[in-house]
Formats: C-alpha cells, sequence, structure tokens
C-alpha cells in the first residue's frame, strides 16, 4: 500500500504559496486531489445547528494501494483556516482515510473524493462533560411502588446528558418505597453532559417500571413515571439537587409478533462455536429518529429474554418527551463465543449480534424476523479466518464471500488486540467500506508477535459509507467473529 501522510492537528500549519495554490486551485491543482472535511449537525431543543468540527487533536492519514508488499510513499495534508484538509495528487481507486483522535479511531474505505465524514449528534457543539465527580442528590417522592429490575434514568437534550441514575452498585432501594434520597456521581454517566439550564436544556428523569410478561421470568421495564425539574445548572465538582415528585406518564400500546427463533437459527453463521446468549427488543423517544445519530437516545421500553422461542406481546409504555419525537425501536439476538487463548488456558467471551431497526409504527404491524444474514466465507488472505491462524503476515486482506443479504450493504471490520496476559480485546480500528474486502496493510495496524480478531458486520445501506450524516434508523445488521490471528 502506498501512504498518504496526514498531520495531527494540534498546530496547524499553513505553506504559504502551496497552500493558496491547493485552495484556490491555480496551475498544478490536479483532478486528483482529496479533501476531508467534519461538518457535524447537533440536533437541540432550538433545532439542528451546523459546526464544522475542530481538527484540533485529530490525527488524518490517507493511504492508497500500490507498489509491491508495503511498499509506501507518503504525501502531507494541509488544512485551511475553514478546517478543509487537502492531499494532493491522490491515485484513482481506492483510499483508505484514517481518523484517530478524541478516544476513537476508523478507517474510512472509499473512491470518493470528497469527504465529508461529519456525524449527527444530540446536543449543543459547546455542551460540556463532567470529568472529576459531580454529585447529584436526589430527594424524590411520588415514585411507582419500587420493585427489583426498576431504575431511574437522566435525559437531557442540549447537554448530551444520558445515562442510569439508579440504582448504583453500591445503594438500592427496598422494595415497595415511594421516596427516595441518594447521592449518585453525574460523571459516571454514559454521557456525562453538564446540564445548563440558561442555554435551554431540559432534564428528565424517568422511571422505568418493572412489569410481568406471560411465562417469561424477567418480564419487560418501560417508562411509567417523570419528573422533570425547573431549569438549574450544574457546575462540575459541585453537588446539585434534584428534589420533587414524579407524576404518572399516559400509557400507550404496543404489539409485536417476534421471530425469535430466526434469530437464534443463525448462531453457527456468527462462528461455528457460538451460543445464544439472549433476545432483546427496545424503544427509544428520539429527536429525529429518521437518522441514526451517534449519541445515547432515551429508553422508553426494554426486554430482555433468554428462550428462542418465537412470541407475540402486548406492551405498554409511556413517552414523556415532546409530541414532535420520534418513536423507534430495535429487536435483535445475542450470541457469545469462548474463544480459546493462543498458547494459553484461559478463554475471552467475545459476542457477536443480529438486529433490526424499526419505526415503533412499523414494529407493531410488521413480523420481526432477521433482514441480513451474517457474512459468510470469512478469509484472511484466503484462508478460512474464524480458525486460529498464523503467519498471517502484516498486510493481509480480509474478505467475506457471502454478502449475507439480496440488497446493497455496508460493511465494518472490527479489528481488535487480544491482551493475552488479561484475556481481553482492547479495540485497534473500526473500517468502513461499501465492499466486502479490505487490506489491514496500513502500516503499524498489525504487529509482530501480536494476536489479533475481527468481528465483521453487514449492514443495510441506503448511502455511501462515508454519507454518515445520511444514515436512516431503519435498518438491519448482522455479524461473523473471526478467531485470533497473528502476523
Amino acid at each position: 500500500m502506498r501512504s498518504l501522510q496526514g498531520r495531527r492537528f494540534d498546530n496547524p500549519l499553513f505553506h504559504g504559496a502551496l497552500l493558496a495554490t491547493l485552495l484556490l486551485g491555480a496551475p498544478g491543482c490536479t483532478d486528483g486531489d482529496l479533501t476531508v472535511t467534519f461538518v457535524d449537525v447537533h440536533v437541540t431543543e432550538a433545532g439542528e445547528i451546523t459546526h464544522r468540527r475542530d481538527l484540533t487533536g485529530l490525527a488524518v492519514n490517507a493511504y492508497v494501494p500500490g507498489g509491491a508488499g508495503r511498499d509506501l510513499t507518503g504525501l502531507e495534508g494541509l488544512v485551511s483556516e475553514e478546517g478543509v484538509l487537502t492531499f494532493v495528487d491522490v491515485p484513482e481507486g481506492e483510499v483508505y482515510v484514517r481518523v484517530s483522535g478524541e478516544g476513537s479511531d476508523e478507517i474510512i474505505v472509499t473512491s470518493e473524493r470528497e469527504l465529508d465524514l461529519g456525524v449527527r449528534l444530540l446536543g449543543r457543539p459547546d455542551a460540556r462533560k463532567a470529568t472529576v465527580p459531580t454529585p447529584i442528590a436526589l430527594d424524590i417522592e411520588g415514585l411507582n411502588p419500587w420493585q427489583g429490575g426498576d431504575e431511574l434514568r437522566a435525559f437531557a437534550l442540549g447537554a448530551g446528558t444520558y445515562g442510569w441514575l439508579y440504582p448504583t452498585s453500591s445503594d438500592t432501594a427496598d422494595p415497595g418505597v415511594t421516596s427516595l434520597e441518594a447521592s449518585v456521581d453525574a460523571s459516571l454517566l454514559l454521557s456525562p453532559g453538564l446540564i445548563e439550564g440558561e442555554r435551554g436544556d431540559r432534564a428528565y428523569l424517568t422511571q422505568l417500571v418493572s412489569h410481568p410478561l406471560g411465562e417469561e421470568p424477567w418480564g419487560y421495564t418501560s417508562i411509567g413515571k417523570v419528573f422533570t425539574p425547573a431549569p438549574f445548572t450544574q457546575v462540575e465538582g459541585e453537588t446539585s439537587t434534584w428534589r420533587g415528585s414524579m407524576v404518572d406518564v399516559p400509557q400507550e400500546e404496543l404489539h409485536i409478533d417476534w421471530q425469535r427463533s430466526r434469530f437464534a437459527a443463525l448462531a453457527a453463521q456468527v462462528h461455528p462455536a457460538a451460543v445464544g446468549a439472549g433476545h432483546w427488543a427496545s424503544l427509544y423517544a428520539d429527536p429525529d429518529g429518521q437518522r441514526l445519530s451517534e449519541s445515547f437516545t432515551p429508553d422508553l421500553l426494554s426486554i430482555f429474554h433468554m428462550t428462542p422461542d418465537d412470541v407475540s406481546f402486548d406492551l405498554t409504555y409511556g413517552n414523556p418527551f415532546p409530541a414532535g419525537w420520534s418513536v423507534v425501536g430495535d429487536v435483535g439476538a445475542t450470541f457469545l463465543v469462548e474463544m480459546p487463548v493462543p498458547d494459553a488456558e484461559a478463554t475471552v467471551r467475545v459476542r457477536g449480534y443480529v438486529s433490526v431497526a424499526r419505526q415503533a409504527e412499523a414494529m407493531g404491524t410488521s413480523t420481526l424476523v432477521p433482514e441480513v444474514a451474517p457474512p459468510t466465507g470469512l478469509q484472511i488472505d484466503g484462508r478460512d479466518a474464524q480458525v486460529e491462524l498464523r503467519g498471517v503476515g502484516t498486510s493481509p486482506t480480509v474478505s467475506v464471500v457471502d454478502a449475507g443479504s439480496p440488497g446493497a450493504l455496508t460493511y465494518t471490520f472490527m479489528l481488535s488486540r487480544l491482551d493475552v496476559a488479561a484475556a481481553k480485546l482492547e479495540t485497534v480500528t473500526v473500517l468502513r467500506s461499501d465492499h466486502p474486502s479490505v487490506s489491514l496493510g496500513i502500516p503499524g495496524l498489525l504487529e509482530e508477535g501480536s494476536w489479533y480478531h475481527l468481528r465483521v458486520t453487514a449492514q443495510t445501506r441506503s448511502a455511501p459509507v462515508v454519507e454518515r450524516k445520511a444514515i436512516p434508523w431503519d435498518g438491519a445488521y448482522a455479524m461473523v467473529l473471526s478467531g485470533f490471528f497473528t502476523p
């Protein structure tokens, strides 16, 4: 592969006349230039905000196939005042654009030459997160009589706040209580956004109430109560008090016909050693439910059962969120593989999933079955990749031969490194492509002496992989798991 080396933008540099030539299109600027921008869409209470992402802290590199083996040639990218990164004189064909930083690492594989890699997000562009312990003192009355399995969850759209507030790992309520005093740490939320009432942030505290469900031992939970405190502002490191009374949320009905046996039957395609590890169904309130965002959305209803039988359920749930928000949901199956660690007496638990997502109305009017099957024929340089492999080299090609669906698909290849001593996987990067084959020949991606694992996902595609902001909520995906492999 040939490398077009990017720059880490902690201190963007401008290269005088050359940069002006690139940006103004003067002679010498070829048709093969590759431009990369990151224009995100933020969904807030006040509407959508388009925001060009600051490139500080990001490293962007581009690579194209070329030469023999890992023969690489580099070309430095230049960034404009408008946040446009340009690579010049890029050969025709696929290019691998690697973006790392801010706690993530991904590689977009595409033949496009004008890339906007922005995404849809919930919350203001300037929303801040709690990075140190920030207590919330709960003083709540009017709870539905507490049951095992009940939860209190927090959500604030503008702040990007989401997570489980209660119970905690060290505190849970006694059965039957209707009031609660507790202290929780906002910095431990899944998305610990700091709520700023003066900026229009509105907080919701919801109680997901446990319900029986026929012969199922675990039933389901759904929103039954809500508390919306008066506007307030959280200060990082300081205590905020949420004091008030929960109120009932009007209940809505949902009927689902769910053929769980069809999901369970795909276990061997996920991996020959995979076993079923449960089935889930969920509903969410989403301010932009037509398109998929990268953010957490509040749960309205949640089911998790172990049995793989076909079922029809009549469910109820509350929705305290604005009437203009969509109600969306998904169902799916979890599969588990106990994978032996090479040259050690230990195993690693690896999970794979098969899922279908729908608008709630469509969930209630159609039979829920898998729409994408796990890809088959997972190979590394033509070798069966679902068994332990040694000697694959540092630039192998990964492919699946069966796309898993008759329609157009997008593929993700999640590459993880095995920590042999700790017997756990650590994500290295995620490659995204519109094609079922990618190269792992990016320099430094695979290292001699290390073991790796791949989780390949086939997902229904309604837009090219580079159009991240156009992905609809409705869709389906399925995964196939590799064995461990080493260069």
